[in-house]
């Protein structure tokens, strides 16, 4: 999701006229997950490729209201209509993907929204038909229901500076890629295997002040060894370099913290639990500054229990984790 918003940026100013994007919201959202009181927030990045229709991709987060479920990631590939000239306009959306549940990538489902509604200035508002049919079942049945979207459009296609600012501002966040190795200090009496893991981290950092970043932070956690043990963390990263203290012109210090949850269902262990993560690096500049390498050292700590009937206590015990990572800063 992230490689694809920020492929984005790659374009130059010239060919941003051809670009638009909108942000979603969806208070009603029914018939993709078995939380049926669901909403979902999102964003939608279009190309237009003929008069009044555009094609693009998109992403959102789908989580029921009471906040008591797994929540679901659905990543799409979308059409739209629109006559973008008009003021006032009908607007149809078509949009088919996956729905990837972070809790149980084995479960994950494809759906289809059709969507019609129409667009008053910058403000969209739609309703639609929303499919879904699961993976990894053997009578997995086709589900049925309807969302309510309600939209807000990011465009110069309409005359607007929204959307060249909100470009500016992405070219001005980063993204990093980490991979790792964690050791970890479990509990032999609970825990016979070995806990170690080997990691990858996707992280979006956005600006908040000088020096200092924020952004979320997906990663994904593989047991190193003969145990089906993977889980994944999900947080919010808050970063500070430390750029005041450069030395040799290209290397700086910074503190990172990621706070959030790790999440796993299946195998012999489950995990759902808070996540805190602080960190400690040194980067150093490369391509003139415009990226950066990586290397930290940080702590982790993780819930797990175990599920065998004959192995642990079925209770949840914290993992401690103490790993070294190398990264890019692109």
């Amino acid at each position: 999701m992230l490689l694809a918003v920020c492929s984005v940026t790659a374009f130059s100013q010239e060919q941003d006229n051809k670009w638009s994007a909108r942000i979603n919201f969806d208070p009603i959202s029914t018939g993709f997950t078995k939380n049926s009181n669901s909403f979902a927030v999102g964003l939608t990045f279009y190309r237009n490729i003929a008069n009044n229709v555009d094609f693009g991709m998109g992403f959102k987060l789908q989580e029921n209201w009471k906040f008591n479920g797994a929540p679901a990631i659905p990543v799409f590939v979308s059409a739209h209509y629109d006559k973008q000239s008009r003021t006032t306009s009908p607007i149809l959306d078509f949009e088919t993907g996956i729905g990837l549940l972070p809790s149980d990538f084995g479960h994950s489902s494809y759906f289809l929204n059709p969507m019609v509604g129409v667009r008053i200035n910058n403000l969209g508002i739609s309703v639609g038909y929303q499919g879904s049919v699961a993976f990894g079942y053997d009578q997995a049945s086709w589900g049925s229901g309807m969302n309510i979207r309600l939209s807000y459009y990011l465009s110069n296609q309409r005359g607007q500076n929204e959307y060249s600012r909100f470009i500016e501002y992405l070219r001005t966040t980063s993204l990093l890629v980490s991979l790792g190795y964690e050791i970890a200090s479990a509990d032999k009496k609970y825990f016979e295997e070995n806990m170690s893991t080997a990691a990858i981290n996707l992280a979006w950092l956005f600006p908040v002040c000088e020096n200092f970043e924020m952004g979320p932070s997906l990663g994904v956690n593989l047991a190193v060894g003969d145990i089906d043990f993977i889980y994944l963390p999900i947080a919010l990263r808050s970063r500070y370099n430390f750029k005041q203290a450069t030395f040799a012109k290209k290397f700086y210090p910074w503190l990172q913290l990621d706070l959030g949850g790790a999440f796993r269902n299946g195998g012999d262990y489950k995990v759902g639990s808070f996540l805190a993560r602080p960190a400690v690096g040194i980067s150093m500049d490369v391509r003139g500054g415009k990226s950066a390498l990586d290397l930290s050292v940080g702590y982790s700590s993780v819930g797990a229990k175990t599920t065998h009937e004959y192995a642990g206590d079925g209770k949840k015990h914290y993992v401690g984790n103490v790993g070294i990572a190398l990264g890019y800063r692109f």
